[in-house]
């Protein structure tokens, strides 16, 4: 990388280890990265990312668990994480189809960054629902971190909606209930929705009984629920033949 006399920055090379990285290549990716030493570079955060981003690009469970070694090595080399380390490494769970590795590196980030973004809380989600225990993953990660600020609840909770994630919803709407918050119509009104779009009428019902004040539920989603709950009704007792 020193031809024609060009000196060459740890920025140069980022860029140039990031666009073999985009080919799939891991061994050609890891081979550039070992050079790094010939030319006295110590890798940074973006040095890390690059080779991750290569790991999961392929979508293979053996790239996606080269991610975790370059994951400890960062960590022996005192190398700073940043969010998208996150976002990369919960990507690298979802294709490996571990949902607890993914808590597990929720925790991880929430230590060393001092906070949980959302895009990595959207990829934490997207791992749950993709995961056979993906549910109780979420509530394990809700469990352990019992006194993070209202913003990350609310931010979970969002992202739930977004994905469409009612049970999952549903986990952060009680966490958010022990936690003393107030329950206002803008989070009443879209948890219904999901639970009821979700076919899962009885959620639903246990949402609108904790609500204290229940002038703040739309009428329209009271009768809503009413119905489905009637047909839920009718389908078990047509299902043990007694229609």
């Amino acid at each position: 990388m020193a031809d024609n006399n060009i000196q060459y920055d740890l920025t140069t090379f980022n860029d140039a280890l990031r666009a073999i990285a985009r080919t799939g290549d891991l061994d050609q990716t890891f081979a550039m990265f070992d050079s790094l030493v010939n030319y006295q570079f110590a890798p940074n955060t973006q040095t890390c990312n690059a080779l991750i981003e290569g790991c999961v690009l392929g979508e293979t469970i053996e790239g996606s668990e080269r991610a975790f070694n370059v994951m400890h090595m960062m960590e022996r080399q005192n190398i700073p994480f940043d969010a998208q380390s996150g976002v990369l490494l919960l990507r690298a769970c979802n294709i490996i189809g571990d949902s607890m590795r993914a808590v597990s590196v929720m925790e991880f980030m929430h230590t060393h960054l001092g906070c949980i973004r959302s895009d990595m809380i959207g990829e934490f989600i997207t791992v749950c629902r993709r995961t056979e225990n993906g549910l109780e993953a979420a509530v394990r990660l809700l469990q352990i971190r019992r006194h993070l600020p209202q913003s990350f609840y609310v931010k979970f909770f969002e992202s739930c909606l977004k994905h469409d994630a009612a049970a999952l919803a549903y986990a952060v709407f009680n966490r958010m209930r022990l936690t003393r918050m107030k329950l206002t119509e803008k989070i009443l009104v879209p948890l219904l929705r999901v639970l009821l779009r979700s076919n899962q009428p009885q959620l639903a019902s246990n949402v609108m009984a904790s609500v204290p004040n229940k002038s703040i539920i739309p009428v329209q989603f009271k009768y809503m629920l009413q119905q489905a709950l009637e047909q839920q009704k009718y389908r078990i007792m047509r299902r043990r033949g007694k229609l």
